[in-house]
């Protein structure tokens, strides 16, 4: 792609594969777009069940710098942005849909493997498999640092919501995750899945987030910044990579202000079910009682 360039008001439909590969691009501007690959969505005589479409990326960013992507709407079957090297890109004003979401990698085993100071913010995944993605692949060297999430709204998601993983390869978590790609000074702000789009009864929303953790050591020992484990104190996600250390340190993962509400909704909702089946246990065993003793005094009666 020419550097210095601005690519707007485009309307595709139907691409076979990946779309945009913006690579040794500089200062690109790619905004106002409606890239729509529905049509994909319905399977073929060999898609076992499955989209036909296959690795239908909207955006591939690949050894470039000083990207804007900007107020697009994606619909597609893969990932809707995947930034696999390049430095200072900003995705704003996405609504992405139907795909794998918003990917840094799959980094490590290619000729550049640095990704540094991503900013995704201001958009919209539905209807994915994913949300945030960072995929590093198994047993390669790389550097991902200064990511940051912030502002992105998740509804429908089928898998993770935050799916962070260092273990990729073969286009799957089919490795064993190891640390040889660096992963430093990751930021999830404000990244909020909502069940229900709309208000519930107590005007609150629900938000639950799956997140992934498939990284080196960490199933099987405590992070190594904090004795105690997780700190669940703080507005943030920070995931930290410490080298020849276990690679994840998960140092405060947020209660967001919407988490907050969520979980007093959660609080009040089970508050409410418990009542219900004490109040329902009362009431049988009123029933009982009362027929009991009915019973009892009409055969004394008799």
């Amino acid at each position: 792609m020419t550097n210095n360039s601005v690519i707007s008001n485009l309307h595709i439909v139907n691409w076979p594969v990946h779309l945009f590969a913006i690579q040794t691009s500089s200062d690109v501007i790619l905004k106002d777009m409606l890239l729509d690959n529905r049509d994909g969505e319905a399977p073929n005589s060999r898609s076992d069940g499955l989209a036909a479409a296959h690795n239908s990326d909207g955006y591939g960013v690949k050894e470039s710098s000083n990207i804007l992507i900007t107020n697009n709407k994606v619909y597609n079957q893969d990932d809707c942005v995947a930034v696999t090297s390049g430095n200072n890109i900003t995705i704003d004003g996405l609504y992405c849909s139907g795909g794998h979401g918003l990917s840094i990698g799959s980094v490590g085993g290619k000729s550049n493997n640095n990704v540094t100071n991503i900013l995704f913010t201001n958009t919209d995944v539905v209807n994915s498999t994913n949300g945030p993605r960072i995929k590093s692949n198994f047993n390669t060297t790389g550097y991902i640092a200064n990511i940051t999430y912030s502002n992105i709204r998740l509804s429908n998601i089928t898998d993770y919501g935050i799916d962070v993983q260092q273990d990729y390869l073969n286009g799957g978590p089919n490795g064993t995750p190891s640390n040889g790609v660096i992963i430093a000074n990751v930021l999830f702000k404000n990244v909020a899945h909502f069940i229900h789009p709309e208000p519930d009864h107590f005007g609150t929303e629900i938000l639950a987030i799956a997140l992934k953790l498939n990284s080196h050591h960490f199933l099987d020992h405590q992070p190594a910044c904090s004795e105690d484990g997780p700190v669940r104190n703080q507005a943030t996600v920070l995931l930290s990579n410490y080298g020849s250390s276990p690679s994840w340190c998960v140092e405060n993962i947020g209660i967001t202000e919407n988490e907050r509400r969520s979980t007093a909704y959660l609080v009040k909702a089970a508050v409410l079910f418990v009542l219900s089946i004490v109040v329902q246990v009362f009431v049988i065993i009123t029933i009982y009682s009362t027929a009991s003793t009915y019973y009892e005094r009409s055969y004394y009666r008799s």
